[in-house]
């Protein structure tokens, strides 16, 4: 074979061996992540009020601010749990329209712990208790202060998104040498159950627990004892166009020697049109008001709402008791940025007592924009005017309220 030669040369040539490989460089350690997030939450609001002084209440002009400061721990694995905590303090209030000038308060909104498992977590401390659209329990964020409990929760995960939260918070600390004597107690449970039945669905039922210890000085009652019941259920969802929202309740209990026997209701249904640009809907509600003459308190007690939402910007009608109305809804959303909104109230009061007449309260029409500048930044612009009827109020007189408000928010 001519080849074989050349192959026998080829293979008598020895192979070129690798040189000794050097022992692998240890890599730098990663260096630990910053455990620390942060949020914030700071507007600054200017205020104007006419006619207000005709219905019994005050031509207040504000400029109101708030700048609220979170640090975040984020979740430190410990074994079988995980540690999470939050800081919130925030200074608040209304800037001074006269020569005095003086600092704002810092105050803490939030401080609480979380100790967190896959399935069950606790939150302990200062906190927020907000469900649904804040109707009984929320956190008033369009007032410069807001709301936060003393308490405790418990929330167990349900599985495909549904929870149960379980809470206790305290309201009043009596400070008497007596324990728990005229202290004041929230207790809670609330179930977010929609998500098991049906994706998309938001029903929730909930129970909670007002209680009081009585007061008395001298063996003379001064503040009766209160235990109130309230039994709630919510619905919401989206059906293509169509969507509709629910909440009804219930609460039972006493106050000293008077029975507690009252109800509310409130519901809206709407349509979005447009291609998502104009949403328009109609709701109605009426929470129960007292009738003396029947030897119970009637009265619906609002609890913890932020019901600036939903009776009014203008904010004359006050609580969520005794009052009924009808109200419609119209979005436009002219933009991803820019939106406007328009909602008219009619308010009636069901108990109308000594006064004359149907109880018609009054007629509210409120209409707002917002424009969202750029991330977090926004600008949100509102005008209401507010018509008293003499059903209710001394004289049938016209009532304004304007704001204008800058807000960042992480």
């Amino acid at each position: 074979d001519a080849e074989a030669p050349a192959q026998a040369d080829a293979a008598s040539v020895p192979e070129e061996q690798p040189a000794p490989s050097e022992p692998p460089t240890e890599e730098p350690a990663a260096p630990a992540a910053w455990p620390f997030d942060w949020g914030l939450d700071a507007f600054t609001r200017p205020e104007v009020r006419t006619g207000y002084d005709q219905l019994g209440l005050a031509d207040n002009d504000f400029v109101r601010f708030r700048f609220r400061f979170a640090l975040i721990l984020t979740p430190i694995e410990l074994g079988r749990v995980r540690l999470s905590a939050r800081i919130e303090p925030q200074a608040s209030g209304a800037w001074s329209s006269g020569a005095d000038l003086t600092d704002a308060a810092l105050g803490l909104h939030q401080g609480f712990i979380t100790i967190a498992t896959d399935r069950v977590s606790v939150q302990l401390g200062r906190q927020e208790l907000v469900y649904g659209e804040h109707l009984v329990l929320g956190s008033v964020p369009w007032h410069p202060t807001g709301r936060a409990f003393d308490a405790a929760k418990l929330r167990v995960d349900l599985g495909s998104g549904a929870w149960l939260d379980v809470f206790g918070a305290q309201l009043v600390e009596g400070a008497t040498t007596n324990f728990a004597d005229t202290d004041a107690y929230l207790l809670g449970a609330y179930a977010a159950l929609g998500p098991l039945l049906h994706e998309g669905l938001a029903l929730d039922v909930y129970l909670l627990e007002q209680l009081r210890g009585a007061a008395s000085s001298g063996g003379i009652p001064v503040t009766p004892g209160l235990q109130r019941s309230t039994l709630g259920v919510r619905a919401k969802q989206r059906v293509g166009l169509f969507d509709y929202r629910a909440e009804a309740g219930v609460q039972l209990g006493r106050t000293g020697a008077v029975k507690l026997r009252a109800f509310q209701v409130d519901a809206e249904a709407g349509v979005t049109l447009a291609d998502e640009h104009l949403r328009l809907a109609i709701e109605g509600f009426y929470a129960s008001g007292d009738d003396p003459g029947t030897g119970k308190n009637e009265a619906w007690d609002q609890l913890y709402p932020t019901a600036h939402i939903w009776l009014g910007f203008a904010d004359i009608i006050g609580g969520r008791s005794n009052v009924a109305g009808a109200v419609f809804h119209a979005a436009v959303n002219a933009n991803a940025e820019l939106r406007f909104t328009l909602d008219t109230h009619l308010f009636v009061r069901p108990e109308v007592g000594a006064l004359s007449g149907d109880g018609l309260a009054g007629f509210e029409a409120d209409v707002g924009a917002r424009w969202q500048i750029g991330t977090g930044l926004a600008l949100r612009a509102n005008y209401s005017l507010f018509r008293a009827f003499t059903d209710a109020y001394p004289v049938d007189e016209l009532a304004h309220f304007a704001e204008l408000e800058l807000r960042y928010t992480r």
